[in-house]
């Protein structure tokens, strides 16, 4: 891609307007400096806060002063058989993860009665095999690095949505839908959730209990899930699956959690563990004055950075929703990602048709996994022209109706031409929006 410059103002004796210097880091360790006039910048909703300095010994910390609970060492027993299940966007896992067996292991409960379970980390098929979910399990384990031998002495699990087998029926909805979890979260004595606090309207959310049902039911309740967020406003379904993701927990008899307030760029803004209601509630509170930014007016630029160091479809689809609910009808959106693909099968839905909007009607009966990222995607697209800094082939990116950003300084020169200018770090976790946004706006 190659933008036009601006032009060099005709008048020598013109002011020369303050500028501000950005930092944009995106994807793995990738940094972006922007120069900003500015009466250009709208908003920069870098998250408030700062990072926890030692992530293990404030994991500890709030496992032995949880909220409105027990403590964990006074929770679990030698001979329980304990189950940490790990969200997928979890930071610092690995940290995270040593510092609840640790202080689990100290509870004299054994290291072979700790189970830690995964997420499925690709689409599971029927005709998958064997082989390929092993692979699928080294892989989780190999991202779990620590100097500790921890890893090798508990069991770990890779979530098998497919494998019936390894489901258990928890209960039926008030629709007479049957809820089949993991058979470990069924089994288990005691139930340890470690979930990312996200914001209430975040795409693809499914409340602080999500986890179960979202991430670790089986294939018909999480495709049933994706439907309905592909085809609702985010805070409508969000409440809908929410009743389904508690009523699972309840079955389960879940009673203590621990929740991940993130940062940006990877890092902790708080950890919290104790009774679910209490958790959910003060974490959310934290999130809230942490990522929670609102805009009096819109602007003609939003660049939105993701900064995961495994971009997916769904973080660069929740950072392109957040900017199209900030940008002018024909504004423009930049993201800055190091996306790699694979193109899912919704998302490819995308390059079979002339405008992205004439995708939104096939979307509706698509199951795919990347369903809920496809509509927020076509949705944007509709309304914006969306320049892409990625790993993609330059070609695919035209054909998504993406214009492809070859040389992320070309974003300066996007820049330079805007007069109302709006800055979203970790756009994938961030809750901006405009004031006079309707709280169920669907963009």
């Amino acid at each position: 891609m190659r933008i036009l410059r601006r032009k060099t103002p005709h008048s020598p004796c013109e002011r020369k307007m303050p500028h501000r210097t950005t930092t944009l880091h995106y994807g793995h360790a990738q940094v972006l400096e922007l120069q900003i006039e500015a009466d250009s910048l709208l908003a920069d909703c870098t998250p408030r806060g700062e990072p926890v300095g030692d992530v293990a010994a404030e994991t500890k910390n709030a496992l032995e002063n949880p909220l409105d609970y027990p403590s964990w060492s006074q929770t679990v027993y030698p001979g329980d058989r304990v189950v940490i299940a790990v969200d997928p966007q979890l930071p610092q896992a690995s940290a995270i993860l040593d510092a609840v067996i640790d202080a689990t292991t100290a509870a004299s409960v054994s290291p072979e009665d700790i189970t830690v379970l995964f997420a499925a980390e690709a689409p599971q098929h029927e005709t998958a095999q064997l082989d390929e979910a092993s692979l699928g399990l080294q892989a989780a384990r190999q991202n779990w690095q620590r100097a500790s031998d921890w890893a090798s002495q508990v069991k770990c699990l890779l979530h098998e949505p497919d494998n019936r087998s390894e489901l258990a029926f928890v209960a039926t909805t008030e629709e007479g839908e049957p809820l089949l979890v993991n058979r470990a979260l069924a089994d288990a004595d005691v139930l340890l959730p470690v979930t990312v606090t996200r914001s209430q309207d975040a795409l693809g959310y499914c409340g602080p209990h999500g986890l179960l049902c979202h991430t670790f039911g089986d294939s018909t309740t999480m495709r049933r899930f994706r439907a309905f967020h592909a085809g609702q406003s985010q805070p409508q379904a969000s409440r809908w699956t929410q009743r389904k993701a508690d009523e699972a927990a309840w079955a389960l008899g879940l009673n203590f959690c621990l929740h991940v307030s993130p940062g940006v760029n990877g890092g902790i803004l708080e950890i919290l563990a104790g009774k679910n209601d209490s958790v959910a509630k003060k974490s959310a509170q934290a999130f809230q004055s942490a990522w929670r930014y609102r805009l009096p007016r819109s602007a003609d630029l939003v660049i939105a950075a993701v900064d995961s160091p495994t971009t997916t479809w769904l973080e660069v689809a929740a950072a392109v929703d957040t900017a199209a609910r900030l940008v002018n009808p024909d504004g423009a959106i930049v993201l800055l990602t190091q996306l790699t693909g694979p193109v899912g099968r919704a998302v490819q839905r995308l390059a079979q048709v002339e405008s992205p909007g004439e995708a939104l009607g096939s979307l509706q009966t698509e199951s795919g996994e990347d369903v809920v990222a496809a509509v927020a995607l076509a949705h944007a697209l509709e309304q914006a022209q969306v320049y892409l800094v990625s790993q993609l082939d330059e070609d695919e990116c035209h054909d998504l109706h993406f214009i492809p950003v070859e040389d992320p300084a070309d974003v300066q020169r996007l820049v330079a031409r805007s007069q109302a200018c709006a800055v979203v770090p970790s756009a994938q976790l961030a809750d901006v929006r405009l004031e006079h946004e309707p709280a169920d706006a669907n963009v």
